[in-house]
């Protein structure tokens, strides 16, 4: 088992994400499983996959649907209405395994991905439509200055990703998307870095060196929209605060506790805006 979401439209039900020998070699499987009146746990759909399942996420806005982070590069949509087991669309954008895929709480029009490719890919859920005429690539991405490097924008009406970040140095193992904001993420990396991101932004708005291992886990305070927590191979666990509205950040070190209770070094992320 590698892992379990519960759906955002009925508390009973959970998609479960997993793959055969800890997810090195075999099969996948994404089990959907509801619980009774009763307290029994009944499988009511499963998807088949030929790699491993490392990760998966429910659609915010269709409460049949949910994507599977696969280990072959692949992401796989399902659909529980369909009739046969086969995904109802399939991206393969990254060329090694997907370790995370993370729906947007906020806007609920798109979702992101990790890979060992050291890449995050945003991708939105819009139905399949022919390649348009030229124009903007994205309400949420920067359409009229050129990527920088190691970023790519894709038009989102084509059925690829909006845009590639390719900053970190080794596996990106988690990407999470503010719940609190439709536009910024928080990624963590073999690298021993998170990198806080504003899609608005050609590149990341700050850059933390976190932990003196790789850093396996990130989130978002569900309740506080400034503060993230870390968990890495150097077995502690830190939180950091981070602070973003407007625009043109500006960085400064603030003194935080960590849940071990040693003192670790935070980062609060702030922007001023002109009027």
């Amino acid at each position: 088992m590698r892992q379990v979401e519960f759906s955002p439209f009925h508390e009973n039900r959970v998609a479960v994400a997993t793959a055969q020998y800890y997810g090195i070699i075999g099969n996948g499987r994404q089990h959907i499983l509801e619980m009774d009146g009763a307290g029994q746990v009944l499988e009511i759909r499963h998807f088949d996959t030929q790699d491993g399942l490392y990760d998966c996420c429910w659609n915010e806005a269709n409460e049949n649907q949910l994507v599977s982070a696969s280990a072959d590069g692949s992401i796989k949509m399902w659909d529980l209405n369909a009739r046969d087991g086969f995904p109802i669309r399939n991206w393969h954008e990254h060329s090694q395994e997907v370790s995370s895929v993370d729906w947007n709480l906020a806007s609920k029009d798109t979702f992101i991905s990790s890979s060992w490719d050291n890449t995050i890919k945003v991708r939105p859920s819009l139905p399949l439509l022919p390649p348009p005429l030229a124009q903007p690539c994205s309400a949420h991405c920067p359409a009229c200055c050129p990527p920088l490097p190691g970023v790519q924008v894709w038009n989102p009406v084509v059925d690829q990703s909006i845009c590639t970040y390719a900053e970190h140095q080794y596996c990106v193992y988690n990407a999470i998307w503010n719940p609190h904001s439709a536009t910024t993420f928080v990624s963590c990396s073999g690298d021993n870095t998170i990198k806080i991101f504003d899609v608005g932004q050609p590149s990341s708005v700050a850059t933390i060196q976190a932990h003196q291992n790789e850093v396996l886990a990130v989130d978002w305070n569900k309740y506080n929209e400034f503060l993230v927590a870390t968990g890495s191979v150097d077995q502690t666990i830190k939180t950091w605060v981070s602070s973003a509205t407007c625009s043109a950040p500006s960085v400064r070190l603030a003194r935080l506790i960590a849940f071990a209770l040693h003192p670790v070094w935070a980062l609060c992320v702030r922007r001023t805006c002109a009027i």
